[in-house]
């Protein structure tokens, strides 16, 4: 889970989420993001949920992890917090 169906609709979903929210706000993105993970919307939809929230705290391919010591949160898409890093 998800399944690349499910996965492809989550991503698509976290960039109209993260278009608007930087239409709205001059470009910046979001300094923080939440996703409500319910196991039966998970299992009727395939994992889009899991796609939402893995598109949106995955770090930058990018940027290096080790270059994560700047204080401007408006510079890259938000992160996963310490206790949820992605490979």
């Amino acid at each position: 889970m998800p399944s690349p169906a499910a996965m492809e609709r989550g991503a698509a979903i976290a960039g109209a989420i993260l278009d608007d929210h930087k239409a709205k706000h001059n470009g910046a993105y979001p300094e923080t993001v939440a996703v409500a993970l319910w196991g039966l919307d998970a299992i009727k939809t395939k994992g889009e949920s899991v796609g939402i929230l893995l598109t949106l705290v995955r770090p930058p391919a990018f940027q290096p992890r080790a270059n994560n010591t700047n204080n401007n949160t408006n510079s890259a898409p938000p992160r996963a917090a310490s206790w949820c890093t992605l490979p």
